[in-house]
């Protein structure tokens, strides 16, 4: 994966490049404070990445390009993982697989917090709601779940 960086309304610069994975990402995101970084790879893996500058977190693009570190890596999919949300309190992870599997991590522990809802196909989508943990994931299976991600139970 790489860190890019916008220095005007069309050049952009490559700045950081994270090696870890052993085979295709499929999905990023960031942490709502933009403090980390989360990518998922074919290898069924997700890697937490803590994305800083000199000694501080990375918030401003006029600053010193951004460094990583790989801070920890989630294993337990069966599947290439190919969606992945930060709930917007910063902790949580959900993951979704090609097999349809759905996966709660904590960020600060790593291994799978739950696996509360799975369909029995491609999830295609994923959304974690910003109010609350509820999240909603969509299937080529035709279903979309509605569930709590800290407790699994669906809705």
């Amino acid at each position: 994966a790489k860190i890019w960086i916008q220095h005007s309304a069309r050049e952009w610069h490559a700045c950081s490049t994270l090696r870890g994975h052993t085979d295709a990402l499929r999905a990023v995101a960031w942490s709502p404070d933009n403090s980390t970084l989360i990518t998922t790879s074919t290898d069924r893996t997700l890697k937490v990445w803590q994305v800083s500058r000199g000694g501080g977190i990375w918030e401003d693009a006029a600053e010193l390009p951004p460094t990583a570190s790989l801070i920890a890596t989630f294993v337990g999919h069966g599947a290439a993982p190919t969606r992945v949300e930060f709930h917007p309190g910063g902790s949580i992870i959900v993951s979704a697989a090609r097999d349809g599997e759905v996966r709660v991590w904590d960020s600060r522990v790593p291994f799978a917090a739950a696996e509360p809802a799975s369909h029995s196909q491609r999830v295609i989508a994923l959304h974690v709601r910003n109010k609350d943990v509820t999240t909603a994931s969509a299937g080529e299976d035709g279903a979309v779940k509605v569930w709590d991600a800290q407790s699994g139970v669906l809705q």
